[in-house]
């Protein structure tokens, strides 16, 4: 005859690896994403570094998780990210190009001198005819629409 059972064993709790092991198995692709993710990162050397930077620079993670905590600092945030939006938009080769003439512009504004001679009607009007303040003044004049177009969208939008 049999001997009666006088312990039942309790179903096997699940290890940590166990579960994580269960988790990898239904994330296979999002696990597969992250290890190359990783694998890119490691041969940069961007691995390293953000690992160095986040063990030494504890000040620093202290201050920016202080700073992005604070509610008056989420509209700087929403305001990047709308800058960011916005040049996601812009082709990057004609960005480059304006980028570069307002930066030569500059340059060329610095270097005239402001105590110069005074500019009569007739300098202006003689400047007016040369063909690269045309198309500059074209462009200002064309930017400057634009502007005044803005005040219109915000009261039509009840803002």
């Amino acid at each position: 005859m049999a001997e009666p059972i006088h312990e039942v064993a309790a179903p096997a709790t699940p290890t940590p690896p166990e579960l994580l092991a269960e988790e990898v198995q239904g994330s296979k692709e999002a696990v597969a994403n992250f290890l190359e993710l990783l694998r890119v990162l490691d041969e940069q050397g961007l691995l390293r570094t953000m690992t160095d930077f986040l063990r030494s620079n504890e000040e620093i993670l202290r201050f920016a998780a202080d700073w992005l905590s604070r509610p008056r600092n989420l509209r700087a945030v929403q305001n990047l990210r709308r800058v960011l939006e916005t040049l996601d938009r812009v082709d990057p080769e004609r960005l480059d190009r304006i980028l570069t003439e307002v930066t030569e512009a500059v340059e060329r504004a610095a270097a005239v001198e402001p105590a110069g001679p005074r500019l009569g009607g007739f300098a202006v009007m003689r400047q007016l005819g040369e063909p690269e303040t045309n198309r500059g003044l074209r462009v200002l004049l064309a930017a400057l629409s634009k502007f005044g177009t803005v005040g219109e969208r915000e009261s039509e939008d009840g803002s």
